[in-house]
């Protein structure tokens, strides 16, 4: 998975968390949905170096 599929779920996983946890949050939709960007990139960056292939290569093991 590229980094378009890690910022694909990162939003995804923002607008998840916004709709599970709504209320008065300074950061808004975008932001919740761009912190869910970087967690997304920040993640996929540690699998592939743990596991060194992210997603697609841990089917596989």
């Amino acid at each position: 998975m590229g980094i378009i599929g890690w910022i694909i779920i990162g939003l995804i996983a923002g607008a998840i968390a916004r709709w599970i946890m709504p209320g008065p949050d300074p950061m808004g939709w975008l932001g919740t949905m761009a912190l869910g960007i970087v967690g997304s990139l920040v993640g996929g960056t540690l699998l592939n170096l743990l596991f060194g292939g992210g997603l697609s290569s841990l089917g596989s093991c």
